[in-house]
């Protein structure tokens, strides 16, 4: 017996790449190691070992709806707090378009996920 109930579509998922000018490796590890974070990661992205440091450019992450992406940003600008003397720059980018991470605050949250087309829910925008 086949059952009559309609199939759903599964998440839509952007890959959002994170840049910064500098301080890759640090910023890697602090995504790793939030754990609102670390799903959202692609890939290895950070440094296998203390000598790499600096060996990669960007951290790629899989951004489902807004929540994810409200996470990713809170974490990016926490990170960027700890460094109060000359925050490095951080940019999100998807499919060319790209938005600057200043703080978490709801209207820079929003900004980006209008930006970079994020919905609340995991509807394609």
């Amino acid at each position: 017996m086949t059952s009559s109930q309609p199939t759903q579509p599964a998440a839509t998922r952007r890959d959002i790449s994170v840049r910064t000018d500098r301080d890759h490796g640090s910023l890697w590890r602090w995504l790793a190691a939030d754990p609102d974070t670390r799903g959202l990661l692609t890939g290895t992205g950070g440094p296998l070992d203390e000598e790499q440091q600096g060996a990669f450019e960007v951290v790629n992450a899989l951004i489902a709806n807004g929540l994810a992406l409200s996470s990713l940003t809170v974490a990016i600008a926490g990170w960027r707090s700890q460094r109060r003397s000359d925050p490095p720059t951080v940019t999100l980018e998807r499919d060319g378009v790209s938005v600057v991470v200043t703080d978490a605050s709801p209207e820079q949250i929003a900004a980006i996920a209008a930006a970079l087309g994020v919905t609340e829910t995991d509807e394609p925008a």
